[in-house]
Parts: structure tokens; C-alpha cells; sequence
């Protein structure tokens, strides 16, 4: 359940954080959309597997891609 509930919340911040992005003359002029939505898609695409994969297994990948999604969440 907590799990839930973390990525949800996330997800809204991660949501929030690029549409503010998103608003600033300078990310908007260069900056093409494709590759700030995709940027945004493939973080927050290694937050959530991280999240899955971390949580229940170890390993090298899985430690990877839980500290590279818990710390592009807390930025």
C-alpha cells in the first residue's frame, strides 16, 4: 500500500515539476518537445521500475535503478 501511495505522489511531483519546466521561455526555445517529454518519460520510467524492481530483489540492476529514481526524486 505504501508503495502505492509513494509512486502516486511522485508521479504528481514528477507531473508538476516538468509542466513548470515546460514554462520557461529559455527550456521552451531550446529545448524540442519530443526530447523534454521523452526525458521526462524515460525518468520517470526509472523511477517506477526501480521502485518495482528494488523493492523486492537484489542485484546490480536493481540497486541501479532504485538509486537513480529515489535521487531524481529528491532533487
Amino acid at each position: 500500500m505504501f508503495g502505492i501511495i509513494l509512486i502516486s505522489v511522485c508521479t504528481l511531483m514528477h507531473v508538476y515539476v516538468f509542466w513548470r519546466a515546460a514554462s520557461i521561455p529559455f527550456v521552451d526555445q531550446h529545448i524540442s518537445r519530443k526530447i523534454f517529454i521523452g526525458t521526462g518519460l524515460v525518468l520517470w520510467a526509472i523511477f517506477f521500475f526501480g521502485r518495482i524492481i528494488g523493492h523486492s530483489r537484489t542485484g546490480i540492476l536493481a540497486g541501479v535503478l532504485e538509486f537513480l529514481g529515489m535521487n531524481w526524486m529528491e532533487l
